[in-house]
Formats: structure tokens, sequence, C-alpha cells
């Protein structure tokens, strides 16, 4: 056994540190023997142990020690260009945690010794991450590199994307952020696992691309890529709608919030109603945006009912004995939607005061309430503000040429037009806060297609194949083939189950007592699932002679499920449930549809004991999955299917 391999495995596990300190042990315990280890892999295995057996009540203390352990490996083994790295970044570890580095320079210039040693190294990450708070043009020298030297890490490529976006390169930003997005699917289908259950999910990396997106312009990218997010598999665990930071949350916020930025208000409240949204959060979030929507529409009358049954949630509410943490937001919709109300009844200066006291509330639709109010000047003065502080918004550049052709400065509308020709590459015209620059468009002398140019692609992205990082959108892996035999010697397969969907529940044998209670809660909901079109069966580590004998005298299986035996463990194997750290096969429950691709999973320690929460969520994906196949074989531009 090596030792420096369990020091390795503690590393990788230090978000996790009572895994990491079991490693830690093993690597300490074997470093005993002096013939396993060198001088300085001892060196190693002491600083992290020292440091992980301090434990969390000392952190900065042993966060210090850990430097200074990892300084005397660099003195006395100087050719180990890794012991800087793994310096430099325990140094930008520890100032996140709020110990400063004290010389930034002096950090880069170790690091620049790695990397002149040896390009590539994955340290180019740290060292875009050493400079990132500075934001000193040094950091975008770094950024550059970053992630076309580690094409492998999707936080290289993401932390570049941010830095090019400070530095307002929106076009280098976006194809890095994209690149993260790939890396971070492509691991995930390798994996057979849905994106968001990867260490350094893909959830943010998606947000920055949508947010990115919906500020350049390109609305329907932003709109399918919030989709992508809200269509995620969702596990009580990994990714909760209830939670304000899940996949599903934080997509539909986005989409909410794009489709609001450009006014596509029927899709906006259709979607606001649609499944998945039932939650309390969900319903306040959808009465503040369809009441907004009404108002600004000139609806009083509807924007009014939207406010009352706010008013009756907060009643309720307040009633109740405990307030839900996001009362803040609540009570938000409630103060925007009696600003609007405010307007609506003619009392202006009440009403824009109101709205213009809400942090949450977004330039843009304030904006709106100021045109509304035909406060025009009042809302150019705000744009040219806003647009100074935003440069690279196309919304309020657009709002802004709208608003000054309108007050007759024509001047100034070419001006902010000529700004926003260069940034309208990726923009869509049919788009009706950019329809309404037609007529400015016009009587400036522009094409119909304003544009300057198309979205551009800077030059060093060209050397990756970005097709090979991975999908830009999220496809469901395919499930791996399995012919495995029930304790009665019949054969069965995952192909013969094709056309019609399974769950595939993974269990360690009837002498788990934990799985044996699984399969008798999912045998108890067996029923269910066969009404809703999907097969159960049951693979363990059980011989068909032990299967056999779970049999009754009649003949009957002692679930309304097959059984089947996998004694030497291959489809646990393929399935990726086997704990390689631990040496110890793991459970797993999923969901493959009719086209034998996986939907679904759970991989854990502990059998997955919520069949109704699966069943939903089953319905939930393969109603989706259903209209994804409906829509991609639908006819285009009126043509037959057959033709």
């Amino acid at each position: 056994m090596c030792a420096i391999a369990y020091w390795g495995l503690a590393m990788a596990n230090l978000d996790d540190e009572p895994r990491a300190l079991k490693f830690i042990e093993l690597a300490t315990y074997l470093k005993n023997d002096r013939r396993l280890v060198s001088s300085r892999e001892s060196m190693y295995i002491d600083s992290l142990a020292a440091y992980l057996k301090a434990g969390p009540d000392h952190d900065r203390e042993r966060r210090e020690a850990y430097v200074k352990a990892l300084e005397g490996i660099v003195i006395e083994h100087p050719v180990d260009i890794d012991a800087r790295a793994f310096l430099v970044a325990q140094l930008w570890k520890n100032r996140e945690s709020g110990i400063p580095i004290g010389s930034v320079v002096a950090a880069d210039s170790l690091m620049q010794q790695v990397l002149t040693a040896e390009p590539s190294h994955s340290s180019r990450l740290t060292q875009v991450l050493l400079w990132a708070n500075e934001r000193h043009p040094a950091a975008l020298l770094a950024a550059r590199n970053c992630g076309e030297t580690t094409p492998g890490l999707p936080a290289a490529w993401s932390a570049a994307g941010q830095l090019f976006e400070h530095f307002g390169n929106t076009s280098e930003a976006s194809r890095r952020y994209e690149a993260a997005i790939r890396v971070h699917l492509g691991h995930a289908i390798r994996e057979l696992s849905p994106p968001d259950r990867r260490q350094g999910d893909v959830v943010s990396s998606v947000a920055s691309l949508i947010r990115l997106c919906a500020t350049t312009g390109r609305c329907r990218e932003a709109i399918e890529l919030a989709q992508m997010l809200e269509s995620i598999p969702r596990h009580p665990r990994f990714n909760n709608p209830a939670e304000v930071d899940s996949a599903a949350t934080v997509g539909r916020d986005l989409l909410d919030a794009t489709l609001a930025r450009y006014e596509k208000w029927d899709e906006l409240i259709t979607g606001s109603e649609s499944e998945g949204r039932n939650d309390l959060r969900d319903k306040v979030l959808h009465l503040r945006m369809s009441g907004r929507v009404f108002y600004s529409r000139g609806e009083p009358v509807r924007g009014r009912s939207q406010l009352d049954a706010l008013r009756i949630v907060d009643k309720n509410l307040r009633s109740s004995d405990r307030l839900p943490e996001w009362m803040g937001t609540f009570n938000a919709a409630i103060a925007e939607l009696e600003g609007w109300d405010l307007l609506a009844n003619g009392r202006t200066h009440e009403g824009l005061t109101r709205l213009r006291e809400l942090k949450e509330l977004g330039k843009n639709e304030f904006v709106t309430a100021l045109v509304n109010a035909g406060r025009l000047e009042e809302a150019h003065n705000d744009l040219v503000d806003e647009t100074r502080r935003a440069p690279h918004d196309t919304v309020l550049l657009a709002r802004l040429v709208d608003i000054r052709w309108k007050l007759g400065l024509r001047q100034e509308a070419e001006q902010a037009f000529v700004v926003l020709r260069d940034k309208a590459g990726g923009l869509d015209l049919e788009l009706p806060v950019f329809a309404r620059l037609g007529e400015a468009a016009r009587g400036l002398g522009y094409a119909r297609d304003w544009r300057t140019r198309p979205f551009a692609v800077s030059a060093p992205l060209d050397r990756i194949a970005f097709d090979r990082l991975g999908p830009n959108r999220w496809m469901p892996p395919k499930a791996p083939e399995w012919s495995l035999k029930d304790g009665q010697g019949r054969t069965h397969s995952l192909a013969e189950l094709q056309g019609r969907p399974v769950v595939v529940i993974f269990y360690l044998g009837t002498g788990c007592v934990h799985c044996v209670e699984q399969l008798q809660v999912f045998g108890k909901h067996a029923e269910r699932f066969h009404q809703a079109g999907i097969s159960l069966v049951a693979i363990g580590t059980d011989d068909e002679s032990t299967l056999r004998r779970g049999f009754s005298s009649k003949g009957l299986a002692p679930y309304q499920f097959p059984l089947l035996s996998d004694t030497g463990k291959k489809a646990f194997a393929d399935y990726r449930l086997h704990d390689d750290s631990m040496l110890t096969p793991l459970h797993g429950t999923f969901l493959v549809d009719g086209q034998g691709r996986l939907l679904w999973c759970d991989r854990d320690t502990r059998p997955f004991t919520d069949p109704e929460c699966l069943l939903q969520e089953s319905m939930r994906l393969l109603a989706n999955a259903k209209s994804k196949l409906a829509a991609r074989d639908m006819p285009r531009d009126g043509s037959n299917s057959s033709d």
C-alpha cells in the first residue's frame, strides 16, 4: 500500500474533513515504514496530518502553521515545483478565510517559477484567483491562457470568464463560460450523473453565462440555458426546488428575470403558472412578477388583484408561528406592487418614491415606471447614470437611445446608438426593446439590421475544439446494458425493457437490513409505478440460490418486481457504484427511460427510500423528455415530416 496515495486522497477530500482525516491517518500509519516513503513525502504527510488533526476550532493557527510547513518543503526540496504551487494555493485559501497574504506580487513570483518550468501546470487557475480580487491587468494576462492550458478544469474557464467580464470583454467572457459548462456536462455524462452532483457544480457557470447573455441582448440563449437549469434532475438532497440555491430555483428565477427584461409578458405569466412552481415562495414571486406586468401594461385592475392576493398571503403568514427566511423578499413584493398601485391611482410622487426605495427593483423596471408616469427626463438621467455603471448592458443602452429620440435629443441619441451598435452582434432585433428603435434607426440613416458586426470570437480560443470539451446543453447519458438472472434462472436485460421506463435498484444483498427495508418500501409502491407505465427491477449481490430461497412455497416472489443476481458486481461497476477509496460497493437507484437514457440517479452509502419522491420526479422527467422529442420531430416551416 502506498502512503503518499492516501495523502492524495486526503487532499482530494479536504471539503469533507472527517473523511480526509481517515485517509491521512492511513498515510501516517504507512509512513512509519521508511521503505515506503521518501523524506519529502514524509513532510507532505506530516504537514497535512497536523492541519487536519488541529481541527476547525483552531482554524487560523492551523492555516498559518500549514503555510510554514509548505515553506519548509520548498526550502528543503527546491526542485519540487508542486510544493510552490501548493504553497501559493494555501496562501490564497488563507486570504479567503481572512488571513492577508501580505504581498500578492511575491506570491505570484513563486507561481511564475512553477509556470515557467511547466506552462500547462494546473496551478494557473490559482494564479488567476490570486489576482482576481486585485482587479489588476496581471489577472487578465493570467486568465488569457488559463482555460487553454487546463482544459479539463471548469473552474479555470469560469474564473477566466469572470475576469474578462470585469474588464469589459464580453465575447471572451462568454466563450469561457461556455467552455466551463461544456466541461462540466462532459464530466457528468462520463460519470453517469446529473451535472449538479459534481464538486464545483455547473449551476454557477450557467448562471454567469445567462446573466451575460441577458445583458448583451442574447435573450434566446439566456432562456434556453435557464430552462436547462430548471429541467436538471431533481433530488431531495442535491437539487431541491425548495432551496434558493438549487439548480431548479436558480434556473426558474433567471428565466423569469430574462423574460421580464425582454418584455415577454405572456410567456412570463404562462411560465410562472406551469408545473413545478407550487411552493409558497414561487407563488409570491409569480404574484409580484405578474402584478408588475399588469401595472406596466396599463391594466391596474388585474395588477390590483395580484396585490390583494399577496396581502392575503401576508395576513396568513403573520398569523403563523414561524415566518419564512425569505420574508424580506415577500415584503419587497408587497412594497413594489403598492408602489405601482399608487402610480395607477395618480399618486405619482408617492409611487415613485416607494419604488425608488426598493433595492431589489432593477433599474430597467424603475425606468419603466418613470416612462409610464411621463417622467422621460428623469428616466433619461437615471439611464445615463446606469449605463456609465453598466456600459455593456444592451437593454439599458437601447432604452437610452429610445428615450433620447423621443425627447428630440437627436445628437445624443446617435451617440448612444453608435455604442449600442458596436455591442449588438448577438442580440435579437425582433425583441420589443430593440424593435422600438426602428424609427430612430431610420431617422439616423441606418439599415433595417443596424448591428455593425456579428458576435465576435477571439483568436486564442480558436485553438480549442469546443465540441471535444463536452456538449453545450445537458443530455442524459446512455444507461449501461446488463443481462442478469433471477432466482428462477430466468434472464432479464435492460434491452428487453426498451420502450418502457424502468427504475433499477442496486442493493447490497438480502443480508443488508437497510436494503431489505428499501425493497419493501418500493414493493408497496410497485403498483403505482406500474400504473404510471414504469417498471421496477432490483439488482443485488446475492447469488441465484439465495434469491431462490426468497420465494414462497407457492413460487411467489417476495416483492412485486424481479430481483436479479450480480455476484461479480459488473453491473455495479458499470453504474459507478463502487467507492474506490473505501473499496466498497454503493447503493444505487436509477431511472432509465424507454430509449435507454439515464434520467435520474441516487448513489450513496445508504439506500434511497422515498419512492413517492422518485415517482413524482420520474413523471416530470419523462414528460419533459417526451415533449423534447416531440419538439425535435415537429415539422418546420409548415413542411410535412415525411418529406
